[in-house]
């Protein structure tokens, strides 16, 4: 993809499949834009609007995104492994089947997301449980538990 090809799917949020690896899309306003299954690795998004974007099946493997607004994003089955999403606003997003990896969390604001069957691991010592708001789903709608679920439910 050109340059000019580039710029005018950027301008139409229209980045389905698009191959951005390396990127710097740092304070981009992609919001509502659609990057189903699209290669974002080591990409900057460093400060950009993502809000209610489409992710779905995206690789972000990474890719900073510190500070980045994602409220309802969706994130379902996305690749995040070793993503900076430190200082994110992930509020009301869906990160159902997705794999953070050991993706950085500091500082992220994770009220009213979901995560049921994420998978993510465990980075030095963050303590994955004290970042999500009370709100957060981390299981089925029926809150039976998930064999091979990583997060742990909620206490209600």
């Amino acid at each position: 993809m050109d340059a000019i090809e580039l710029t005018e799917r950027i301008r139409k949020k229209d980045l389905r499949g698009a191959d951005l690896r390396g990127a710097d899309l740092h304070g981009a306003d992609l919001h509502g834009a659609d990057l189903r299954d699209a290669t974002l690795c080591d990409a900057t998004l460093r400060n950009a609007t993502l809000c209610n974007a489409t992710l779905c099946g995206a690789t972000l493997r990474g890719a900073d995104l510190h500070g980045a607004d994602l409220r309802g994003a969706d994130l379902r089955d996305a690749d995040l492994g070793d993503a900076d999403l430190r200082g994110a606003d992930l509020r009301d997003a869906d990160l159902c089947d997705a794999d953070l990896g050991e993706a950085a969390l500091g500082g992220a604001t994770l009220c009213d997301s979901r995560w049921w069957n994420t998978r993510i691991r465990w980075r030095g010592s963050t303590r994955f449980v004290c970042l999500l708001e009370r709100r957060s789903t981390l299981s089925p709608p029926a809150q039976t538990p998930t064999p091979g679920a990583d997060a742990p439910a909620p206490d209600r």
